[in-house]
């Protein structure tokens, strides 16, 4: 959660198309870790997106 928080609040979500690319940069992450983070990334996109129509 630590990871999402941080990133939320400087605004660089990032999306990682697999685990190993995740892994890359969470060292420590795993495949739990890895979705929850690319669930919140897509939904601040989609709100982003909203937002911007």
């Amino acid at each position: 959660m630590d990871k999402i928080n941080n990133r939320i609040g400087n605004n660089t979500m990032r999306y990682f198309p697999d685990l190993s690319s995740f892994q890359s940069i969470y060292t420590e992450g795993d495949f739990i870790e890895w979705k929850i983070y690319q669930s919140v990334a897509a939904e601040l996109f989609a709100h982003d997106l909203e937002r911007l129509c």
